[in-house]
This record gives C-alpha cells, structure tokens and sequence, in this order.
C-alpha cells in the first residue's frame, strides 16, 4: 500500500505544506490529495475512466493502523466513459497531530494512505515545540509565501543571544550551549522589518 506523507500547517486559515511519496498507487485512482483551511481538511480524488465502484468510504486514523470511517459517498462511483473527481471535507480533524487518510472503493479495494500534520494555532501565530524545550526545539510561525525573515533571541537582560535567517514556515533552535532560562524572540519580514511574531522561549 502507497504511503505518503504531506505535512501541513494550518495557520490562521493558511495552508503550508511539503510531500512525499513511496510504495505503489491504486490504478484507479488518478489522483488523491489533501488540502486544508481554516482548520478543516478537504479530502480529493479522482476515479480514473474505466473505473467503477460500488460507494466510497473515507476513513482517518491516529496511527496509521486503526481507522475510524468519517464519511462515505454511497451509490456508484466512477464511469467507464470519463474521469469523474470527487471531493470531502472533514470538519473535525485531530489538532496538531498527524492525520492519517484513506479511501476505500468499494471492489477496488483500499487506496494509498496520505498523512497530515495539522498546527493549529489558538490565539497566536506561533507554536514552539516542544515547550519547554530542553536542548533542541522549533518555533513554527506564519509565512504564507515563506519570504525571508529574521530571528533574534535575547536573554533577560535584553543582550543579544543569537540570530538566523530563513525563509521557511519554521526555525530550528539548539539551545545545547546556553544555561536554562527564558528567553525572548522576535521575528521579522527581512525586507519590511515588520514583526510576524514574538515571544518567550523556555529553556528548561
């Protein structure tokens, strides 16, 4: 069974994702992705032509191994004459953790499983993980067109502890060399200078 595997970022409705991809793929399908905004994962296939079945179940899992059936599309599915694409939204997807999905096609049997990974952010635009962070940790933050930014961390003081630059939706931090605290960081657009976002980070 195909396995692929998308990580997704659900920030403030916006979507951020990378993907791969191995094993090998039901013929009938031409195409199954997933997608996400505003905290709901919007699940699409297309039956390739030639194909039929008999209804559609769409199934999630924590695990990859135990799947909760959370939808179905009943009836015959597919057409011998042309490509018929189909589409489902899970409303409730399981927050910032991995969610797995597949699709089962009546006598077609079982579809590859996708996985996502839904970051919700309740209240800011950033997450940092883990928190606290012992010796290396990440802070996830908004960047929808993933432009260069700027991080700088401070210790309590206000002297300046470190900085990097990246163009990701994410910075990578190894606090190995520095004593447990807390320190300050702030991120900002390299170009505008504008704060995306800031906060404290918890060196334990």
């Amino acid at each position: 069974m195909q396995h692929f595997s998308l990580r997704v970022l659900i920030l403030q409705g916006f979507l951020v994702c990378s993907f791969n991809a191995t094993g090998q793929e039901l013929d009938a399908l031409s195409q199954f992705t997933l997608s996400a905004n505003d905290g709901k994962v919007i699940i699409e296939w297309t039956i390739a032509r030639g194909n039929t079945c008999q209804g559609v179940g769409i199934f999630r899992s924590a695990d990859s191994i135990q799947f909760e059936q959370i939808g179905e599309i009943s009836g015959i599915c597919g057409s011998n004459e042309t490509s018929i694409s189909y589409s489902f939204v899970d409303e409730q997807p399981i927050a910032n953790a991995i969610n797995y999905y597949k699709l089962s096609l009546g006598f077609l049997g079982e579809s590859q499983i996708l996985d996502i990974h839904v970051i919700v952010f309740d209240g800011t635009n950033f997450q940092i993980r883990p928190n606290p962070i012992r010796d290396l940790g990440q802070i996830v933050f908004k960047n929808d067109q993933n432009v260069p930014h700027d991080l700088v961390v401070y210790q309590d003081d206000g002297r300046l502890l470190f900085t990097q630059q990246g163009n990701q939706d994410f910075f990578q931090l190894d606090l190995r060399a520095y004593p447990a605290g807390v320190y300050r960081f702030v991120i900002r657009h390299k170009q505008s200078g504008h704060i995306t976002s800031s906060g404290n980070i918890l060196r334990q």
